[in-house]
């Protein structure tokens, strides 16, 4: 894998990982402050008093009419005595249901129209006023929670709230309101549960951890690249050692100037601070081969040097370096000899 192609793979990676991570912090921020009060809609609907009744049932009748019964719950229902009735699926594919009975005849009592209005006078403690009852059969983001079919009653309050309930008992199963809508659009972009919103560990959320994993590893990789042991080395000289390197340049009009470099410090980065122009693409990263100079009558141990790839061994022999390859460590001599159209500096160094 080229240098070239694992920086533009971690580019591509950083951007689609920083999206999704401004979108985390986004819709954590707005968990933080949403008020959930508002979006669990507690307040709007009171439920009626389910406390058990002292007219005795005739459980036995019960159980022959519903022998798949789990639970019994008898309570008063607008000054009726009626029973709910929970129970267990007939198969795999069903869930539990609930029955509303007539507590004396256990007859099935068919949750219409007049007794939702009646439910909903007797319970709802919004501001709204009701614009719109519905028998819903069909499966939406809203009611995806409750079994089907549900009765939706729609209130014209500042939260747009739906109050949802069983079409079967008469049962209150929730509310969805204006913060309830953004609350789950956010959990469904936090989460990347795009359908269920209860699933924590989606395929997508094991592909953005994926992708993290290999902007990590790759970003690794880039950094071994662009640094070697002598770039640690140069910071604790710099940091540690405080003593500067002497370099004396000469330029092509016999001229002298005097430097001071850091120990370690690169002869690209020396080059660069004085205007002394050295081509280069990646900026000193090691990457691009572009920097190269040419140092034909080095002697003594001035500087320390790491072979690199983009360098022949014949090109090796003959006295060039990359320049961000070439670390300066004691007392020098340089002096510019030419400086080539495409680029290559050819320096001549000794030891001071």
């Amino acid at each position: 894998m080229t240098g070239n192609f694992l920086s533009r793979l971690h580019k591509i990676l950083a951007m689609i990982i920083g999206l999704q991570l401004i979108i985390w912090i986004i819709s954590g921020l707005v968990f933080s402050f949403i008020d959930h009060d508002a979006v669990d809609g507690k307040n709007l609907y009171r439920k009626s008093n389910h406390a058990a009744l002292n007219t005795a049932l005739d459980t036995s009748q019960l159980l022959r009419q519903y022998p798949n019964a789990l639970e019994v719950t008898q309570m008063m229902l607008f000054n009726r005595s009626v029973v709910k009735v929970k129970s267990q699926p007939t198969n795999a594919d069903t869930k539990a249901h609930w029955d509303l009975l007539d507590s004396q005849s256990f007859k099935p009592i068919a949750i219409n129209h007049k007794i939702m209005v009646q439910l909903a006078e007797q319970g709802y403690k919004g501001s709204g006023q009701l614009q719109q009852l519905t028998l819903v059969k069909r499966r939406d983001d809203e009611n995806r929670d409750f079994s089907l079919p549900v009765w939706q009653l729609i209130y014209d309050d500042n939260e747009e709230s739906h109050l949802y309930f069983s079409a079967t008992s008469g049962e209150y199963l929730g509310a969805r309101t204006s913060s309830w809508r953004v609350f789950d659009f956010f959990i469904m972009l936090h989460f990347m549960d795009y359908f269920a919103r209860d699933d924590f560990n989606t395929p997508w959320i094991i592909f953005a951890a994926l992708l993290m994993l290999f902007f990590s590893t790759s970003g690794l990789l880039l950094i071994k690249q662009g640094f070697s042991r002598k770039d640690f080395i140069h910071l604790y000289q710099k940091w540690f050692r405080k003593k500067p390197i002497k370099v004396l340049l000469i330029d092509q009009n016999g001229q002298e100037i005097q430097l001071l470099a850091d120990q370690g410090q690169r002869l690209f980065d020396l080059l660069q601070q004085h205007d002394i122009p050295v081509t280069t693409i990646c900026g000193g990263g090691g990457l691009c081969g572009r920097c190269i100079v040419r140092l034909p009558h080095l002697q003594g141990e001035a500087i320390a040097e790491d072979k690199h790839k983009r360098i022949s061994d014949e090109q090796w022999q003959q006295g060039y370096r990359l320049s961000c390859q070439t670390y300066l460590t004691g007392d020098i001599s340089c002096e510019i000899k030419e400086l080539k159209n495409h680029g290559e500096l050819i320096l001549s160094l000794k030891k001071a």
